[in-house]
């Protein structure tokens, strides 16, 4: 059968696209695992643990910039990702997210900046301190991390 032309070329980045966004979609829940899924017995089985619990940590992730330990439970989180957004408020850590980029949209009570994923403006980050910053890619993160 007959491809239009350029059909796989867009096929692929969409595929890459989508496996960028499960690697951000993982690396994020696994990084927040904090907020955890199973019964306790400390809250009535009630399913998470309470915030302030800092069980878990540190935990070291495999990121797609390589692996990340996350000493402690991040308190000051700016997500550059409408993704990982979204799950990290439906991991219940929305209220650690102090910025979002400018894509994120959902849900409605995100707060709004002008950030942006795409290009991300490294001092504009910086100006939230934040404690864990999850990103789509680490492109034109590199002097984030020298920021520490």
């Amino acid at each position: 059968m007959l491809q239009p032309p350029g059909s796989s070329r867009r096929s692929l980045r969409r595929r890459r696209s989508r496996s960028t966004a499960v690697r951000i979609a993982v690396a994020a829940t696994l990084a927040l695992a904090f907020t955890g899924c199973g019964d306790d017995a400390s809250n009535g089985g009630q399913g998470a643990p309470p915030a302030t619990e800092s069980a878990g940590f540190p935990v070291t992730v495999d990121a797609a910039n390589g692996p990340i330990t996350i000493e402690s439970r991040p308190e000051r989180i700016v997500s550059l990702s409408p993704s990982a957004t979204e799950i990290l408020f439906a991991i219940g850590a929305g209220d650690q997210v102090l910025a979002v980029d400018d894509q994120s949209d959902y849900p409605p009570d995100v707060p709004t900046t002008e950030l942006s994923g795409f290009e991300p403006n490294v001092e504009a980050i910086a100006k939230y301190e934040p404690d864990l910053v999850v990103a789509a890619s680490d492109s034109g993160l590199k002097s984030l991390e020298d920021l520490k």
